[in-house]
């Protein structure tokens, strides 16, 4: 009984001190803590782990404190499920969101697992709590087993929003009286060169007025003043028809003109003015989502106001290059969303503009985290003129490979493929190349946008055929292989003069043929050892590399031709040595019937 018991114990804490095989998951919302001012909105994402085996499905209700926040927009973009048993789903009412995706074979094993995004706006001020009422994770296992070992919320602090001061529009115009303040109904006609339209707002404090006056005017009243109900009180005694001023204040103002003629004071005529020479003020971008995030199309916050004519637009400008992009002062929860940029350091220039034009800028700095470059797998290193270039690898699933092929500084071609579910991909380049060196690049997109940098360029030989291979091989060693030419030339011009002188002395006197003919053995004989030299220090020379069977077939061509040629000179001389012993007959005619 003692040693059944040491062993039950042994067993016990055996098991408690063994690491479980059971697979352990989580799931999480990010960030984990975040503070918005009410009105603004704020993304909030549920990730699910798992590192030791793959899991195939993730469900769960997130709650929130509905007096605080709103959901506005639930994504599942770039989310790990493909397969929905329920759609994403949310009450506001309630406080409640709830999910429950399926990730198909080969499931989904790692860290940080997109499953959905979740769009709050600030309701109220006060701090909302985030956290699951219930959640499941289940593991790969053809089993459904549950995996999950915890799961963790995160805390929104909402605060009170700045009030935003109402930018009155311009006043409009009050109705011109039609009765004169005394006198006839006589008036003046106001324009301004400088500031015409009455419905803008201008940022020169020195505008400049204009006017005609009825006949018969004696005395001119003028008046600049905020309120267009006032009576002009400069006199100008000797009537004025225009007038210029400086440094006026910021604000909506009225230039009030009024003639007096014989008959008493006229109507008082009205020009509505609006100067704005202040900037709008100062501001910040943030970022959201953070300021280094692989996210390719990152959001930014930004927002500022101005005191007198109000905000016009904003214009958002990266890295200083192109045309800016313009948005509206009304954009929803002064969130803008760049164009997908390419991976690495930048400065994002925003500028607000106010009605009147005056301008204030703000700088911010994000980091695009580039994803993994695709890895080349193998590659063609050395093709021939009419071969296509063949490339393979492997990257992230469902991605697009861009290969890019130059030679040099020139860039040749730019060509694009997918990759496979598992991430596998291959590319015949369609591009036909010449004859030449030559190195490409890759590069990957996932489905986000976001970019890899370049892969190091690897390197691409595209060879001539045969004959081409041939004269290289000749113009590589042309001192040597002239020298060659040269020899057999003179060699072929010897034996061909020896042939003619033959055939001219082969009737007169049969020894000078046979020392002809001795005499063109031995040149072939020397033109055959000579051809022999120069074929070894042509194989010498290329000693640096082996010879192609095309290359030695190329040498051997000279040799065989040269026999061949030998052949044929030496039984021409043959048949003509022969002619030469045919005995003559003084008295008979011979006719010779051999063939030539």
């Amino acid at each position: 009984m003692n040693i059944k018991l040491f062993l039950t114990v042994g067993m016990v804490l055996l098991g408690t001190l063994l690491p479980s095989s059971v697979v352990a998951s989580t799931l999480s919302l990010s960030p984990s803590s975040n503070s918005i001012v009410q009105g603004q909105t704020v993304s909030v994402s549920v990730f699910v782990t798992s590192t030791n085996e793959a899991i195939n499905a993730a469900s769960g209700v997130v709650s929130f404190s509905s007096g605080v926040l709103e959901v506005v927009s639930i994504s599942k973009a770039s989310s790990v499920a493909t397969l929905w048993v329920q759609e994403p789903s949310y009450s506001n009412a309630s406080g409640n969101i709830s999910f429950e995706g399926v990730v198909l074979n080969p499931g989904f094993i790692g860290s940080a697992g997109r499953v959905i995004t979740i769009v709050f706006r600030g309701k109220s001020p006060g701090t909302a709590n985030l956290l699951f009422s219930s959640s499941s994770v289940l593991a790969n296992d053809g089993q459904g087993t549950e995996t999950l070992r915890g799961a963790s919320g995160t805390t929104i602090t909402v605060t009170g929003a700045t009030p935003v001061p109402v930018v009155q529009p311009p006043k409009p115009l009050p109705q011109e009286s039609t009765k004169p303040t005394t006198g006839s109904a006589t008036k003046a006609i106001i324009s301004s060169p400088s500031h015409p339209d009455q419905a803008r707002w201008y940022k020169d404090g020195s505008p400049d007025f204009k006017w005609t006056l009825p006949a018969g005017t004696q005395e001119v009243r003028v008046l600049l003043t905020d309120n267009p109900k006032d009576t002009p009180s400069v006199k100008y005694t000797t009537p004025i028809t225009s007038k210029s001023l400086d440094n006026v204040p910021d604000g909506t103002h009225y230039f009030l003109v009024q003639p007096r003629t014989a008959e008493g004071l006229g109507v008082v005529s009205k020009f509505q003015l609006n100067i704005d020479t202040t900037s709008p003020e100062k501001f910040k971008v943030t970022f959201p989502d953070g300021a280094d995030n692989s996210t390719p199309q990152p959001r930014m916050l930004f927002m500022t106001e101005d005191e007198d004519s109000g905000v016009d637009r904003y214009e958002v400008l990266v890295d200083g290059k192109g045309d800016p992009v313009k948005t509206t002062s009304s954009t929803e929860a002064n969130t803008f969303v760049l164009t997908t940029q390419e991976p690495g350091k930048h400065t994002v220039t925003v500028t607000a503009y106010d009605r009147a034009g005056n301008s204030m800028s703000a700088e911010g700095v994000f980091t695009v985290l580039g994803i993994d470059p695709p890895i080349i797998v193998s590659y063609s290193e050395a093709i021939t003129i009419g071969e296509s270039l063949t490339i393979q690898g492997t990257t992230y699933p469902n991605a697009t490979i861009d290969i890019a092929v130059s030679q040099g500084e020139r860039l040749i071609v730019i060509e694009s493929t997918k990759s496979s579910a598992q991430g596998d991909f291959g590319i015949i380049l369609s591009k036909q190349l010449w004859a030449g060196a030559y190195t490409f690049t890759a590069r990957v997109t996932d489905d986000r946008g976001a970019r890899s940098a370049e892969t190091e360029p690897k390197s691409v030989t595209v060879r001539f055929h045969f004959i081409n291979d041939a004269v290289t091989f000749i113009l590589n060693y042309f001192v040597i292989a002239v020298s060659a030419l040269i020899g057999i030339a003179l060699i072929v011009a010897l034996g061909l003069w020896s042939w003619f002188r033959l055939i001219a002395l082969s009737r007169k006197l049969k020894k000078e043929s046979d020392e002809a003919q001795s005499i063109l053995h031995r040149s072939f004989k020397l033109l055959r050892a000579d051809l022999e030299e120069h074929i070894r220090k042509l194989k010498k020379a290329g000693a640096a590399r082996t010879l192609s069977a095309e290359e030695i077939e190329f040498l051997e061509l000279f040799e065989t031709e040269l026999s061949q040629s030998e052949e044929i000179i030496a039984r021409k001389v043959r048949k003509i040595s022969s002619k030469k012993r045919v005995p003559r007959q003084p008295k008979k005619t011979t006719v010779d019937t051999s063939a030539e």
